[in-house]
Protein backbone atom coordinates (compact mmCIF):
# COMPACT_ATOMS: atom_id res chain seq x y z
CA UNK A 1 0.00 0.00 0.00
CA UNK A 2 1.06 3.61 0.35
CA UNK A 3 4.10 4.39 1.41
CA UNK A 4 6.99 7.13 2.13
CA UNK A 5 7.02 7.19 -2.05
CA UNK A 6 3.04 7.15 -2.22
CA UNK A 7 2.44 9.59 -5.78
CA UNK A 8 -0.76 10.77 -3.58
CA UNK A 9 -0.01 14.19 -2.74
CA UNK A 10 0.51 14.80 1.37
CA UNK A 11 -2.46 15.70 3.02
CA UNK A 12 -4.68 13.64 1.00
CA UNK A 13 -3.62 10.35 2.10
CA UNK A 14 -6.99 10.04 3.69
CA UNK A 15 -8.87 10.69 0.60
CA UNK A 16 -10.40 7.76 -2.28
CA UNK A 17 -6.84 6.06 -3.01
CA UNK A 18 -6.89 5.33 0.91
CA UNK A 19 -9.94 3.76 1.27
CA UNK A 20 -9.66 1.43 -1.79
CA UNK A 21 -6.20 0.29 -0.14
CA UNK A 22 -8.57 -0.43 3.01
CA UNK A 23 -10.89 -2.86 1.05
CA UNK A 24 -8.23 -4.65 -1.02
CA UNK A 25 -5.36 -5.64 0.97
CA UNK A 26 -3.83 -9.02 -0.79
CA UNK A 27 -6.18 -8.22 -4.02
CA UNK A 28 -3.56 -9.37 -7.18
CA UNK A 29 -5.91 -8.60 -9.83
CA UNK A 30 -8.98 -5.79 -9.61
CA UNK A 31 -11.70 -5.09 -12.11
CA UNK A 32 -12.29 -1.47 -12.79
CA UNK A 33 -14.34 0.33 -15.93
CA UNK A 34 -11.75 2.15 -17.96
CA UNK A 35 -13.80 4.03 -19.91
CA UNK A 36 -15.06 5.80 -16.36
CA UNK A 37 -11.06 6.09 -15.22
CA UNK A 38 -9.37 9.29 -16.33
CA UNK A 39 -5.68 8.37 -17.75
CA UNK A 40 -3.98 10.38 -14.47
CA UNK A 41 -6.11 8.61 -12.30
CA UNK A 42 -5.22 5.19 -13.55
CA UNK A 43 -1.55 5.94 -13.50
CA UNK A 44 -2.07 7.14 -9.93
CA UNK A 45 -4.01 3.82 -9.16
CA UNK A 46 -0.69 1.87 -10.88
CA UNK A 47 1.66 3.88 -9.21
CA UNK A 48 -0.65 3.58 -5.50
CA UNK A 49 -0.85 0.25 -6.22
CA UNK A 50 2.13 -1.56 -8.58
CA UNK A 51 1.61 -5.18 -6.81
CA UNK A 52 -2.36 -5.51 -8.50
CA UNK A 53 -3.12 -5.95 -12.10
CA UNK A 54 -6.12 -3.73 -13.42
CA UNK A 55 -8.36 -5.51 -16.00
CA UNK A 56 -10.94 -3.58 -17.69
CA UNK A 57 -14.80 -4.67 -16.90
CA UNK A 58 -16.60 -2.43 -18.92
CA UNK A 59 -18.12 -4.40 -21.38
CA UNK A 60 -19.16 -6.79 -18.75
CA UNK A 61 -20.60 -4.20 -16.25
CA UNK A 62 -22.28 -2.62 -18.73
CA UNK A 63 -24.31 -5.94 -19.85
CA UNK A 64 -25.02 -6.46 -16.39
CA UNK A 65 -26.81 -3.23 -16.39
CA UNK A 66 -28.78 -3.91 -18.63
CA UNK A 67 -30.57 -6.88 -16.68
CA UNK A 68 -33.63 -5.24 -14.92
CA UNK A 69 -35.90 -6.49 -11.91
CA UNK A 70 -39.48 -6.27 -12.64
CA UNK A 71 -39.27 -3.74 -9.94
CA UNK A 72 -36.93 -1.71 -12.31
CA UNK A 73 -39.30 -1.98 -15.03
CA UNK A 74 -41.92 -0.88 -13.64
CA UNK A 75 -40.05 2.33 -12.17
CA UNK A 76 -38.40 3.27 -15.68
CA UNK A 77 -42.21 2.63 -17.00
CA UNK A 78 -43.72 5.20 -14.60
CA UNK A 79 -40.68 7.53 -15.39
CA UNK A 80 -41.35 8.12 -18.98
CA UNK A 81 -44.80 8.36 -18.68
CA UNK A 82 -43.62 11.47 -16.19
CA UNK A 83 -41.39 12.29 -18.96
CA UNK A 84 -44.08 12.46 -21.62
CA UNK A 85 -46.97 14.30 -19.70
CA UNK A 86 -43.69 17.12 -18.76
CA UNK A 87 -43.34 17.26 -22.70
CA UNK A 88 -46.61 17.43 -23.77
CA UNK A 89 -47.44 19.89 -21.14
CA UNK A 90 -43.88 22.16 -22.14
CA UNK A 91 -45.32 22.09 -25.65
CA UNK A 92 -48.72 23.76 -24.35
CA UNK A 93 -50.48 20.43 -25.28
CA UNK A 94 -52.87 18.80 -23.20
CA UNK A 95 -53.58 15.04 -24.97
CA UNK A 96 -51.05 13.11 -21.66
CA UNK A 97 -54.29 12.25 -20.71
CA UNK A 98 -54.72 9.36 -22.96
CA UNK A 99 -50.96 8.20 -22.47
CA UNK A 100 -50.81 7.49 -19.04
Amino acid sequence: MAGATSPIPTGKRDNWFHAVGQVIPGVKRLGIEFDHVSLDTFALLKQEFPQIEFVDIAAIAMRQRMIKSDVEIAHIEQMTRIADIGGCLRRGGNDWHSRT
